[in-house]
């Protein structure tokens, strides 16, 4: 059973907070050199070897890039999971500045930052959050097992450990049963309540019904695949990495080589694993043939893409939230200004005539054509109903944006959604054109219905266009991706289904239309291309799997 939801307003930085994370950008930078300068970590040839082979420098770019990525998607997983919903250029942000407290050992300093960053003052927040950094921890242990087990599977594969690596085929096994399951999370809530008695010296609270939910088979085997992936690519290039240092050529040893070695550093407590993963994967590479250069320079290329990237790129996001101060504006206060560049105006134009069309063929029979633009947002929709006859009124939340629409339509007041300023029964049909995803709890979203059904007639009509997210890569790509390259949307919303709408007692749903699969970013000279393959889908058993869909909801006499 999913944990309740929960709605908890921001709270502004305070310049403590700040002069905190300032001093830990100090204390990280000051650390990372000293890791650099007691491990005589060679940073000439480091660069030469990466400079004197781009084909490697992209590989070794990319790897760590998709390596933080899924490892990202997993964090933000698993926190909408726990009922934390964070915006997503914030949740990465505070992401990435974990890493950079990479050099505290245990990855204490990682995980109590995510805690206090994600919490903002909200202990059972902080908790959860906690617990979620370590049962990542915990899934990447698991995922580095895996990856390491093929050592002793490969045929003719020789090890400085011999059959000691057989113990790396132990925690996966573990982890598959239910007991071992609740074992990790057992162990993650003891640690969690020592910070929290630490931190704070008062009595735990009892949050194991929430973070129980993390175990579940679903949930681990999720947790552990995207730990393999993120972990499987940096393991691969590896190998390249190897190859085109001129190590030798190890095979396929050369992916579970690295996962070994990156367990062993974790397994000494050595700040990621410094002047000991590199030893045991140089060491081995020796062991196997190379020559003690060859495999120096392997070491340092695999080395500089992992660790000290993650550790580079942690301290950057440190200092960006050290230095930035949170803004207090409503969200779609602040992007007002750049609102209209956010969707290409070729594909906003082409949305625009087919969700207008599809109201209009609703509309054709009614009796009265006087609506109501329930968040019009810069009054696209308005103008275009208005230009075909009907009278319109608009309605939005963001003054700025309320403002910027008299100019394409004069009669627009600033509202909410969940409470409309119009007596009862008065316009003939109302719209919301992707607006009910974005309130804040789906409590508001059943007053948003409410409240366009009391405004409307008996048979009047209110058209939900809504973001189909039926579609699970979809969902992925509007949960985690849209909100990084966009700022429409923050990867706060709580979206709708076609089949589980809070109609309340006097809506009915007549219909449901699906529509558009033409992606947001197929330039304009394609578009052409594309749209006869889209007419198509949207009239075949797939227009299910759309982009967008229109439900034709009409209040009862």
């Amino acid at each position: 059973m999913s944990p309740p939801e929960t709605d908890k307003p921001a709270r502004s930085v305070a310049p403590t907070y700040r002069r905190l994370l300032l001093a830990l950008v100090i204390l990280g930078l000051a650390a990372t050199t000293a890791i650099f300068a007691f491990a005589n970590v060679p940073v000439g040839p480091i660069l030469s070897s990466l400079i004197n082979d781009p084909i490697l420098l992209v590989f070794l770019g990319a790897a760590a890039i998709a390596n933080l990525g899924l490892r990202f998607l997993r964090w933000q997983y698993l926190l909408r999971r726990q009922a934390i919903r964070r915006p997503t250029r914030e949740s990465l942000t505070i992401f990435l500045a974990g890493l950079g407290l990479g050099f505290v050992p245990l990855f204490a300093g990682e995980i109590a930052l995510k805690g206090y960053l994600i919490g903002r003052g909200n202990r059972a927040d902080e908790r959860i959050a906690w617990t979620v950094a370590l049962y990542e921890r915990i899934c990447d242990l698991i995922a580095l097992c895996i990856l390491a087990a093929p050592i002793v599977l490969l045929p003719g594969g020789k090890t400085l450990a011999g059959p000691v690596w057989w113990i790396f085929l132990i925690p996966p096994l573990l982890f598959l049963s239910g007991r071992g399951r609740r074992f990790a999370i057992e162990a993650a809530h003891l640690v969690v309540a020592l910070i929290d008695r630490a931190l704070r010296g008062v009595v735990p609270i009892d949050d194991r019904a929430l973070t129980a939910e993390l175990t579940t088979l679903k949930r681990s085997i999720a947790s552990v695949g995207l730990g393999v992936a993120a972990w499987g690519i940096v393991c691969a290039v590896s190998a390249l990495a190897i190859y085109r240092t001129g190590a030798l050529d190890v095979g396929l040893q050369a992916g579970p080589l690295f996962a070994a070695a990156t367990l062993l550093g974790g397994a000494t407590l050595s700040p990621g694993g410094a002047g000991v993963t590199g030893s045991v994967l140089g060491l081995q590479l020796v062991y196997l043939g190379a020559t003690t250069s060859a495999a120096l320079a392997s070491v340092v290329a695999v080395r500089a893409s992992t660790f000290w990237f993650s550790l580079l790129v942690g301290q950057l996001a440190l200092a960006s939230l050290a230095l930035k101060r949170r803004s207090s504006e409503p969200h779609f206060e602040a992007i007002s200004s750049v609102y209209d560049a956010q969707i290409p105006p070729h594909v906003r134009d082409l949305l625009i005539e087919r969700k207008v069309s599809r109201m209009l063929e609703v509309l054709v029979s009614a009796t009265g054509k006087k609506g109501l633009d329930i968040g019009c947002g810069l009054g696209w929709y308005a103008e275009a109903m208005h230009a075909n006859g009907a009278e319109i009124v608009g309605i939005d939340d963001s003054l700025a944006q309320a403002r910027a629409s008299r100019g394409r339509n004069p009669v627009v007041l600033q509202a909410s959604a969940v409470e409309l300023p119009f007596r009862d029964e008065i316009f003939d049909f109302a719209y919301a054109i992707n607006v009910v995803h974005h309130l804040p709890s789906r409590k508001h979203q059943q007053l948003a219905f409410a409240e366009a059904a009391r405004i409307l007639k008996p048979g009047g009509v209110f058209f939900l266009h809504e973001i189909n997210v039926i579609n699970p890569l979809f969902r992925l790509y509007m949960g985690y991706v849209f909100p990084l390259i966009k700022r429409i949307d923050e990867g706060t919303e709580r979206w709708l289904r076609p089949s589980a709408l809070p109609l309340g007692p006097k809506l009915r749903l007549d219909k449901v239309d699906f529509f558009t699969f033409v992606p947001d970013f197929v330039p304009r000279h394609l578009l052409g291309l594309f749209l006869p393959v889209e007419r198509w889908l949207e009239s075949s058993p797939l227009r299910s799997y759309s982009a967008h869909f229109m439900a034709t909801l009409r209040k009862t006499r």
